[in-house]
């Protein structure tokens, strides 16, 4: 038996202020999205279709791949450290530099886009945030 694991694209993000797409066939990158500020943390939504990313300015954005665009973008008080979707797509979280964690879930606009409602905030930890992820059960 031989199973092969079809991965086309590598998302990163970057102190350049720039998220890429990557083909892992060519090794090139083939999209770009800039951004105002250094982009610290990105996370595929499991829709497969929008890229949830965070920022050092304190923003977290959307990035609609098929629209190739950022369809939303909403500002925190502090340094975005970490997003993360849950499972079933229905959630966001996001952490800061300032030890807050705060909770969105997802709707859908009226052009069929991703925009976050928030839902609650907690102080979680008195310093950074490194890393969050979100587990619905």
């Amino acid at each position: 038996i031989q199973i092969m694991l079809h991965v086309l694209d590598l998302y990163s993000s970057s102190e350049d202020k720039t998220v890429k797409i990557w083909n892992l066939k060519t090794l090139s990158y083939e999209r770009e999205y800039k951004f105002s500020s250094l982009v610290n943390t990105i996370h595929l939504h499991p829709n497969q279709a929008d890229l949830v990313c965070g920022t050092e300015d304190g923003k977290i954005s959307i990035i609609d791949l098929a629209k190739d665009k950022i369809v939303y973008s909403h500002t925190l008080p502090s340094s975005v450290r970490s997003v993360n979707c849950s499972f079933d797509g229905t959630k966001c979280v996001a952490c800061t530099n300032k030890g807050i964690v705060y909770l969105f879930s997802f709707q859908k606009t009226k052009d069929d886009s991703l925009e976050l409602k928030l839902e609650n905030s907690f102080k979680a930890h008195n310093t950074n945030i490194l890393k969050v992820n979100l587990q619905i059960i």
